[in-house]
């Protein structure tokens, strides 16, 4: 049976089934010679049925020989009938395709008769539940994460304490190098990086053998009444006795939305510097940014409007004093936050807009700041200096 065709002679004692477990590297980590035993299902002929497993457990079978058995059946993980399909078509038919959308559990058929006629045909393969947390998280090792998907997240006017998000696993697990991502929707189809969280670093911590919990900085939730998402990177996490890598959460799963706890209070406009650093390999940007009518200044504007976010005509900035010293160059810029221009219950208070872009600037290697062509020079150890009417500079 080696080139598919169907031998003359079958005898059912001659096929064994056995499940291999594989490891994403390509090692077999288990083999389990007795788990496959169907000889007793006279539905299906068990020298000619073809075993698929499916993504959250249990394994689809058909006979992939007889032309007149168009019987699939459902098995869980154990080989126990779960469920019957009697399909229109049979696997064999010419101009058939079939294939499994194993993340949606369904089985779809594209037949072509010919070149004029065609139809599409799909089964529901009732694989899992769809109130599982495996189906909704499209993962079969998450159980569930807070915030829940399209959960409310009421954001404190006055508090700037971190958030810390949760991802429950039904396995074991230890974490790895891969990431964990924050964007906010900008429409439907587009959407910016917030925060950009490594596995390994000191933001994700254990709380147990099967719980992650994942520091947010205040400033990554800034905008107010908008749609926010998470991914999860495959190799976040790797299988806790055996460093198996598993997969992550794809895009636009993991949703949820901010809303403020209680209104803002107005504040005044302010004045703040934040400070570039160059050195010798980097002195070109420099010179550059201290040329006169530069556009950089302007590039690094909307850079920063990009990543706090915030209404372009709130940020007024221009270049002010500049050390200079054998190895390095500093050069403090001036910005204006402006009052916001409508009460649209989005734009932030001056004063949050300031501790955002303070945090920022701290945690720049977490957002995008570190990768803007400019913004990547900002000094995480000055952070933001807010410049007071009878002020004096900090250097």
């Amino acid at each position: 049976d080696l080139d598919g065709s169907k031998p003359d002679i079958i005898n059912s004692q001659n096929y064994n089934y056995f499940r291999i477990h594989f490891l994403s590297n390509g090692a077999i980590s288990f083999i389990d010679t007795n788990y496959f035993d169907i000889r007793n299902a006279n539905f299906l002929d068990y020298s000619a049925t073809e075993i698929i497993p499916l993504f959250y457990d249990g394994y689809l079978g058909f006979n992939r020989l007889n032309p007149d058995n168009k019987l699939i059946i459902i098995y869980d993980d154990n080989i126990n009938i779960k469920q019957t399909l009697n399909s229109t078509y049979n696997f064999n038919k010419n101009g058939l395709n079939s294939f499994i959308m194993q993340k949606q559990s369904l089985l779809w058929f594209f037949n072509y008769d010919n070149i004029q006629t065609w139809n599409i045909s799909y089964y529901l393969l009732n694989s899992i539940d769809v109130a599982d947390p495996r189906y909704i998280y499209q993962n079969p090792a998450v159980s569930g994460t807070y915030p829940k998907i399209n959960e409310y997240i009421q954001i404190s006017s006055t508090n700037r304490e971190s958030f810390y998000f949760i991802i429950n696993y039904n396995k074991p697990i230890v974490l790895s190098s891969k990431n964990i991502i924050i964007y906010q929707y900008l429409n439907d189809d587009n959407v910016i990086l917030r925060q950009k969280i490594p596995g390994q670093s000191g933001l994700c911590q254990l709380i147990n053998d099967t719980t992650i919990s994942v520091k947010i900085f205040a400033s990554t939730l800034h905008q107010l009444n908008v749609k926010y998402g998470i991914k999860v990177e495959n190799n976040f996490i790797k299988i806790q006795f055996n460093d198996e890598l598993l997969l992550g959460i794809s895009e636009k799963i993991w949703t949820f939305n901010t809303s403020l706890e209680t209104p803002e209070k107005s504040t005044d406009q302010i004045t703040i510097t934040v400070r570039l650093n160059f050195d010798n390999k980097t002195i070109k940007k420099y010179n550059k940014i201290n040329s006169k009518d530069n556009p950089l200044l302007q590039q690094l504007k909307d850079e920063l409007v990009q990543v706090i976010p915030i209404d372009p005509k709130r940020l007024m900035i221009e270049k002010t004093l500049t050390t200079q010293n054998e190895n390095s160059i500093s050069i403090l810029i001036f910005i204006t936050i402006m009052l916001p221009y409508m009460n649209d219950g989005i734009e932030r208070s001056t004063n949050s807009v300031f501790q955002d872009l303070n945090e920022l600037i701290q945690q720049k290697k977490y957002n995008l700041l570190s990768s803007g062509n400019i913004t990547k020079f900002l000094d995480e150890n000055y952070g933001t200096q807010i410049i007071c009417k009878h002020f004096y500079i900090i250097f």
